[in-house]
Order: C-alpha cells, then sequence, then structure tokens
C-alpha cells in the first residue's frame, strides 16, 4: 500500500496549520513517527507559519527549540518567518533576538528581514518615528558587520499592517 512520506505529512500539517486546526496538525506529526518519518525543516516552518499567522508565539518559540532538539538546522525562511510573525504580535525584542540568532548561524538577513524589523520597531511605539525604526535595524546590523543601503528605500515603503 501507501506509506506516506515527509513530503506528505507536511503538506497535511500546512493545510491543518494555515487554517488554525492545530490539534489535527499535532494529531498527523504525531502519526510521523509510526510511519518512522521525521520532520525536516520544511515540515517545521510549515508549523511554525501557521502559529506565527495566528499570532501565537509562545507555540512558535516552543517549536523553534524543539526543532533544534531534533538537531534540525533553521534556514532564512524560517527565520524570517519566526522574526516576522513576532513583530506583527508587537515583540520586537524577541524579533531582534531572532535575528541576532541568524546572523551568528551565519544566516544573513534579506529584505523580509529588513522590512519586518522596520515595520515590529514602527508598530512598537507611536512616539517611535519610522526613521528612528531605520536607525535601530541599521544599528544592530552593523553591529555584526552588515551595512544595509536598501534602508531607505525600505524606509519609504513602510506600511505597519
Amino acid at each position: 500500500g501507501f506509506s506516506p512520506d515527509v513530503i506528505t505529512f507536511t503538506s497535511v500539517i500546512g493545510g491543518y496549520s494555515n487554517k488554525g486546526q492545530f490539534e489535527e496538525a499535532f494529531l498527523v506529526w504525531s502519526y510521523m513517527s509510526h510511519y518512522n518519518v521525521r520532520p525536516d525543516v520544511i515540515t517545521c516552518s510549515a508549523l511554525l507559519n501557521g502559529y506565527c499567522r495566528a499570532r501565537r508565539m509562545d507555540e512558535a518559540s516552543a517549536l523553534f527549540h524543539k526543532m533544534l532538539s531534533f538537531g534540525l538546522a533553521p534556514d532564512l525562511i524560517l527565520f524570517n518567518t519566526l522574526i516576522h510573525g513576532f513583530c506583527r504580535s508587537g515583540y520586537i525584542e524577541e524579533a531582534c533576538h531572532f535575528t541576532n540568532m541568524m546572523m551568528e548561524n551565519d544566516i544573513l538577513p534579506n529584505d523580509v528581514t529588513y522590512k519586518a524589523l522596520v515595520i515590529g520597531y514602527e508598530k512598537k511605539g507611536a512616539n517611535d518615528p519610522i526613521g528612528s525604526a531605520v536607525y535601530k535595524v541599521q544599528q544592530m546590523l552593523q553591529r555584526h558587520g552588515i551595512c544595509v543601503d536598501q534602508l531607505y528605500s525600505l524606509w519609504l515603503d513602510a506600511d505597519p499592517t
């Protein structure tokens, strides 16, 4: 008969997760071990994306650490998903923590990362003008030796929604 593989499980988990049906997603996750299938980074990203979209950041963070305990290395997409989720939820400090962790693991941020951080800083405080948000992101990245000329255009395009 048919034996599901990691791609099959990931597709189903992603579908449930995107609909906010996390109990069903975890039920499918638990079936993976019955078929001797291990989740991969893409499987974790599928579930993590759902948590972030639902602004369930505690669960997203717990899943991230569980993923690390499996020996899985997060990639740029996974980090950006987390960073965007934390920024969208108003937790800029946590977003910066994951950005620093990303850079410490030699994964360079991209324009998706920058825009999420700029919006996160802008969202953090109504008294914090967007120019200051861009400056804060630039300072954080420069501490890691990254020069970001794109930040000005992100500042022009920033939309805190």
